[in-house]
């Protein structure tokens, strides 16, 4: 009897070893798997890519929602002058931002941060810094965009060129008898082109401005990142200066726009202004997300 009964109290004993040994087992292996999924975040959070995603998901909301729609209608005073302007084609379509980012800017990244590993070659790390930056660089377009068309739609602010988007291309200036006119709507234009009329009430602030120095300008602070990495003192100089190319860039984009009679000096510095602050906090963003994370003296001058 004693002896079945310590036979008894063994397979009890061992019944629970193995149960706690088996929800040990489990435990290590939900460990395991929550192990992979931060590991996978953490790989993908180095690379930009929750950022980039993020922004693009803000940009798709903000078009959906907030910056689509129809403009505040601000009256117009036929007596203002400053609207009585004829514009001209666009000097710099949007199109050839596009391809400037996407031709210029984005090899730059990849021709630069090969540069500055030479001697120190690795593969991985080069990868992993580029869409880091690329992401960075695009997210900050992206984000800039948005704000532009939810400020555009909010404020209503009339283009230099309304007048002949109300009254006709062809129509001659107002005379005298019509300086006391003005129209509250677009229903008071004699213009039936209701995209034409709209688009004339989203004039701040500039899209082209905005969209030019954000990219322009975060790929100025990344030039001068570069630099500050490069061993070879005169090759970080050349880069230095080679900084100051996109952000003329975006400087000319941004004046064509009073050029062409399609804003006002007001709006292109509404416009590169957010550009320049959405492009420097993307910028902070992306440096954040260096393995040695964000070293002020090192990275921001």
């Amino acid at each position: 009897w004693k002896r079945r009964r310590c036979e008894l109290d063994i397979g009890i004993l061992n019944g629970e070893i193995g149960s706690t040994m088996e929800g040990f087992e489990g435990s290590e292996g939900y460990d395991s798997r929550s192990s992979r999924v931060l590991s996978l975040l953490q790989n993908l959070s180095s690379c930009g890519t929750i950022m980039f995603a993020g922004s693009v998901l803000w940009f798709v909301i903000g078009k959906l929602t907030l910056g689509s729609g129809t403009p505040r209608e601000n009256p117009f005073f036929v007596a203002d002058a400053e609207l009585w302007n004829v514009s001209n084609e666009d000097t710099v379509p949007f199109v050839q931002l596009v391809i400037v980012f996407l031709a210029a800017f984005i090899p730059a990244m990849l021709i630069l941060e090969i540069l500055v590993r030479i001697g120190n070659w690795s593969f991985a790390e080069v990868v992993k810094s580029f869409f880091r930056f690329a992401f960075g660089l695009m997210g900050s377009v992206a984000i800039t965009g948005t704000f532009v068309d939810i400020a555009k739609r909010a404020v209503g602010e009339l283009r230099p060129d309304f007048y002949s988007r109300c009254y006709g291309h062809e129509a001659s200036l107002p005379t005298s008898d019509m300086y006391s006119d003005v129209i509250k709507d677009n229903q008071g234009c004699n213009g039936d082109n209701l995209e034409v009329l709209n688009s004339g009430r989203r004039s701040f602030p500039s899209g082209h401005a905005g969209i030019a120095m954000a990219g322009s300008f975060f790929m100025t602070l990344y030039f001068l990142y570069v630099a500050k990495r490069l061993k070879r003192p005169w090759l970080s100089q050349i880069i230095f200066f080679v900084a100051m190319v996109p952000f003329s860039y975006g400087l000319w984009v941004s004046l064509t726009r009073v050029i062409d009679n399609v804003h006002h000096p007001a709006d292109i510095v509404g416009g590169a202004l957010l550009g320049i602050t959405v492009s420097s906090l993307y910028y902070v963003w992306t440096i954040s997300l260096e393995p040695n994370g964000l070293d002020a003296d090192k990275y921001l001058g």
